[in-house]
């Protein structure tokens, strides 16, 4: 949580110095995660649709060369396992993204590293007891950005993570997940 917060204070403080494209963005994301039970060997989870809330830089080196820097905030609701009224679910993300890239004309490409900061839980539905944790992980991705107006672009992206976490109350373990994610940024500068 420290080295989140952390990156978060440089974020805010790089961004101080340059606000050339700051941008607001939403979007739909899809989460494919990838589950470890005691009865199965592996099972592949997958929920779609749901929202991405984002905010970044993208700070121009050159005419083709540029840095980003993005806090995301993914709403994933993912139920990774359920055996009766016990529940195991990767909930919510958030995170911070380094993102070095190149333009083309309209398209822009990047690659993608960071922190996420990962909330699930345990529930136990029938006698109201639940665990909640909230971890770190990295992680790595790649994104296509598309102009279609001075202001506006499309994005799309997908960030993939090894994250294994065990729950409490099923037979299920979590062992990575990647989520997608299609979205349309405004830049405010």
């Amino acid at each position: 949580m420290k080295k989140l917060l952390l990156i978060l204070f440089l974020f805010i403080h790089l961004c101080s110095f340059s606000n050339n494209n700051f941008y607001l963005g939403f979007g739909l994301i899809g989460t494919h995660a990838e589950v470890k039970s005691n009865h199965f060997r592996q099972i592949e989870k997958f929920n779609f649709p749901d929202f991405g809330l984002y905010y970044g830089n993208v700070i121009p080196l050159d005419n083709r060369f540029n840095i980003g820097v993005e806090v995301f905030y993914l709403n994933n609701r993912t139920v990774l396992g359920s055996d009766g009224d016990e529940r195991f679910e990767l909930h919510q993300n958030l995170g911070f993204k380094f993102k070095p890239g190149f333009s083309i004309y309209r398209h822009s490409f990047f690659l993608s590293g960071g922190i996420l900061g990962i909330y699930s839980f345990d529930k136990d539905e029938v006698l109201g007891y639940q665990i909640d944790r909230f971890d770190e992980s990295y992680f790595y991705g790649l994104e296509y950005n598309y102009f279609f107006s001075d202001r506006m672009s499309f994005n799309l992206g997908f960030l993939h993570t090894k994250h294994k976490l065990n729950s409490f109350y099923t037979d299920y373990s979590l062992k990575k997940f990647k989520t997608f994610h299609f979205s349309f940024h405004y830049y405010l500068y």
